[in-house]
């Protein structure tokens, strides 16, 4: 092979230099990293917290940054440590499995014994993976339940309410995202009411509940049918006193419209499972002797399964956790990471969060070129939840992103990982929805909103580059008490300003 002198050696080797400088894409241009004006102003101004950071990931460049090792309450941007954290152990293709089980035999139509559903910690499972299961035992000959229907919980054991939201739910609640947690839960712990008002003004509006035969729950008032056109002003609210729930209606709603179906969080969703299993095996002809019983003592070991149903792939539930923010698939996902993982029951959402704070600390260590310069943290990591309804967690934008940037690097997860965040084009939701093309079709983000103690508004996710590459951020918002406090509107559009600058650039 022919080697070139020194001199000219160089003077190739310089050239060749100069034409690539003059073919970087634009997005790659050298130069400091780009100041969040909108964020900043927040934060000088006294009105807000702010942590933020953004990175290029192939170039492992830093492209903005703004107090990044401040701790903050995140809020549902925690949920993107679970999705993460459940891909990691379980994989995409994964699949609960739901199982009917008993000690008794089949003997001319009656299953002599009790029937007992073994929760596997699905936390998707359904009111037609209930009504699959049914109809399986029916297939299998069964009439008549000679024994209760029994709802099994030892995979996590009594879990005790550990957030405000979902205590306070034990009593009341207007809502479906304070939702209790079992690992035998159902509908995400939450009851379907369906209400259809009138074509004639003034009349009551007809609600019910679904499916039609669940009993245990009472319906209390009306929602009046009011004139076409006329504003919908309406509460279900849900109301449990001595282990008997009432659904409390008022309002109205136009006529000529709907029907409109919602959901309520149930006080105790072990209860629930059992009404509603109890339900459709009435409605697909199989009598039952109406007894019922929970339990969280492990399964017998003589104890056979009849029928069993899966799961969807965890895959689609991570895009339903993502999309919708999920709080009952989150959290029930954590609870999972330990139950599998070999925790003994009864289990916590703290304790068992402790999973996702050790993938936290593994993505936290793998060096970065955009860590060279890293602070020292304002204070402890925190995951009390994988929901981010704990207002205790605590996480800075270089957690988030150091999270994003280690799910990048995994072949065989990032694929599921990253489809289950929303485009903002493409979102369900009103949040992001508004914004430039480059925000409606270029970022791949989770979203967070709490208001209390303080409001929060997050965003992170990963973002296109002009040149085809990857981007990963994190942004989050803590109001400050007072008068002066920054509303959920102007953290967003502070937000949204300054990362639609940074696509401009890059």
């Amino acid at each position: 092979m022919r080697v070139l002198p020194p001199r000219l050696h160089r003077l190739v080797k310089g050239l060749l230099a100069g034409l690539l400088v003059a073919a970087s894409p634009v997005g790659h241009a050298q130069g400091p990293p780009l100041p969040l004006d909108s964020l900043e102003t927040l934060a000088r101004e006294g009105r807000a917290q702010v942590t933020a950071l953004v990175v290029d990931l192939d170039n492992n460049r830093l492209l903005a940054a703004l107090s990044p090792d401040t701790r903050l309450s995140p809020a549902s941007v925690t949920k993107l440590y679970t999705a993460a954290a459940a891909l990691r152990q379980f994989g995409p293709d994964h699949r609960f499995v739901t199982r009917l089980m008993s000690r008794g035999d089949i003997v001319d139509g009656v299953l002599l014994g009790d029937l007992v559903l073994a929760g596997s910690g699905d936390p998707g499972l359904s009111t037609a993976q209930l009504w699959t299961l049914v109809t399986r035992l029916r297939d299998q000959g069964v009439e008549r339940i000679g024994g209760r229907v029994v709802i099994n919980e030892s995979l996590f054991g009594s879990v005790p309410c550990s957030i405000v939201d979902r205590c306070q739910a034990q009593q009341s609640s207007d809502h479906a995202y304070d939702s209790p947690l079992s690992a035998a839960g159902v509908n995400y712990s939450t009851l379907e009411v369906e209400i259809r008002p009138s074509n004639r003004p003034g009349e009551a509006a007809t609600t019910s509940l679904l499916p039609p035969g669940l009993r245990g729950y009472d319906l209390d008032g009306a929602i009046q049918t009011g004139r076409p056109g006329s504003r919908g002003l309406y509460r279900v609210l849900r109301e449990t006193e001595d282990g008997q729930s009432t659904l409390r209606l008022s309002g109205s709603l136009p006529a000529g419209t709907g029907p409109y179906r919602l959901q309520r969080s149930v006080a105790y969703p072990n209860r629930y499972t059992a009404r509603l299993l109890e339900a459709l095996l009435i409605d697909a002809g199989i009598a039952v002797s109406g007894k019922r019983a929970i339990r969280s003592s492990t399964l017998p070991a003589d104890i056979r399964e009849l029928v069993s149903v899966e799961s969807p792939a965890l895959a689609a539930q991570v895009r339903d956790l993502l999309g919708y923010s999920n709080n009952f698939i989150a959290d029930v996902l954590t609870l999972d990471l330990a139950a599998y993982a070999g925790a003994s029951p009864p289990l916590t959402l703290p304790r068992a969060a402790q999973t996702l704070q050790t993938l936290a600390r593994t993505a936290n260590i793998q060096p970065r070129g955009w860590n060279e310069n890293a602070s020292r943290p304002s204070g402890p990591l925190i995951m009390d939840s994988g929901s981010g309804l704990s207002t205790s967690n605590r996480l800075s934008a270089r957690d988030l992103v150091a999270l994003l940037a280690f799910m990048y690097e995994q072949p065989a997860d990032f694929p599921a990982f990253l489809g289950g965040m929303p485009v903002p084009r493409h979102t369900t939701g009103r949040m992001l929805k508004y914004g430039s093309e480059d925000w409606r079709n270029r970022l791949m983000a989770k979203t967070g909103t709490l208001t209390e103690p303080v409001n929060v508004r997050s965003l992170s996710g990963y973002l296109r580059l002009q040149d085809g590459g990857w981007g990963a951020f994190a942004v989050i918002v803590n109001s400050v008490a007072g008068s002066q406090a920054v509303s959920l509107a102007d953290a967003l559009e502070a937000i949204r300003t300054d990362l639609e600058r940074l696509l401009e650039r890059y």
